[in-house]
């Protein structure tokens, strides 16, 4: 779901387009202005009054007529007003950016915000107000009380819920793209809904089983989750063996062997297909497609004893890609997701000077 939408293909001029690339959405503030200020074009591009987007789309055709007059015409517009368009902040307070992602999470389980004034604060605000306990990836680096980088290597990343094969599985995730890629890069979203519902039914019975989740983590590793997850304390060098206990006997159906060399094999059952904590229904929504780049490979057993196998997995990509979308990225952009219903990943890397922020938490 994209809060902010205009129909780029229904214009037709190159020189339009050329406009519309670089300023949307903060174009049509001061390309309207410019052009009410001469009469003639008033009334020829703006006699009717759709709906917000409508005229967008409706000036878009009827500003091809004005830009086809010349290029210095062109030129004329672009440089008159720049500075409007620099100047001009979409009055959408935190609260109301807020108020605007839990809708669409609720209606649509994804929503893309874009062309507000975005940075880090406000993207760790809307990230803090939107999640009552934030949460961490052990193996990311912060970059404030409630965000990380993301980094990942340079490969595509399989579909995936954050921190899915975790104790404590976020509800929300948010991306805020500071730095878009030239090319490549796309974060892939997938409704977990949607690839449920393509299920057989002899798959969704037995993707319906819960599974054991096993897999080894280093002590760094599981020592950072755990001070980040455990109320009384706050540091890793605090973790004791009262605190691994305390955490295990507050989340059912997981355990923990310690093993001599400080790394931990921990076993959690998960349900592959689950509820969302936003909207009714059930979702394929879990980390079986998704990445190990920091990380042991996970071993994946149903509870009737099998091992997931690679064939398996095969198919289970090739349905959930049918129902995967792309974000092709803007400098600003922020998508926030349901991650109880809606699996994310990434196309390869081409374009290394990207910088993408990720904050999550439970509500």
């Amino acid at each position: 779901m994209t809060i902010i939408t205009t129909d780029y293909f229904d214009i037709l001029n190159s020189n339009a387009r050329a406009i519309y690339g670089k300023y949307h959405p903060k174009d049509w503030h001061g390309v309207e202005s410019y052009l009410r200020s001469n009469p003639d074009w008033e009334v020829e591009l703006f006699q009717t009054t759709p709906e917000e987007i409508d005229t967008a789309i409706t000036a878009s055709r009827k500003l091809n007529k004005v830009l086809g007059q010349s290029p210095e015409k062109y030129f004329e517009i672009t440089h008159t007003i720049q500075n409007a368009i620099d100047d001009y902040v979409p009055a959408c307070s935190v609260n109301e950016l807020h108020h605007l992602a839990l809708q669409h999470l609720k209606s649509d389980c994804w929503a893309l915000l874009r062309g507000f004034d975005m940075d880090m604060t406000s993207f760790s605000a809307i990230t803090s107000q939107l999640c009552e306990t934030i949460t961490f990836d052990p193996a990311r680096e912060n970059t404030n009380k409630s965000t990380q980088k993301v980094d990942a290597g340079l490969g595509p990343i399989g579909l995936h819920i954050e921190n899915g094969n975790t104790p404590v599985c976020p509800d929300i995730v948010t991306f805020y793209s500071a730095k878009a890629a030239f090319e490549g890069s796309q974060t892939t979203i997938c409704d977990g809904r949607n690839v449920f519902e393509a299920f057989s039914d002899s798959q969704k019975a037995r993707w319906s089983q819960r599974m054991m989740v096993t897999r080894t983590l280093p002590e760094a590793l599981w020592k950072r989750y755990l001070a980040n997850e455990h109320p009384a304390i706050s540091e890793p060098e605090e973790v004791t063996q009262e605190h691994i206990l305390q955490f295990k006997a507050s989340i059912p159906d997981q355990d923990f062997t310690l093993n001599e060399d400080g790394s931990l094999e921990y076993r959690i059952k998960v349900s592959p297909v689950r509820p969302s904590s936003l909207s009714n229904g059930q979702a394929f929504a879990n980390a079986i497609l998704g990445p190990s780049h920091n990380y042991e490979p996970p071993i994946y057993t149903f509870d009737d004893g099998a091992v997931v196998t690679s064939e398996e997995v095969e198919e289970l990509r090739n349905i959930a890609e049918t129902c995967t979308v792309e974000i092709n990225w803007q400098d600003g952009d922020v998508a926030v997701i349901d991650n109880t219903r809606v699996m994310h990943g990434r196309r390869a890397i081409k374009d290394q000077n990207r910088q993408l922020f990720i904050g999550m938490g439970r509500l």
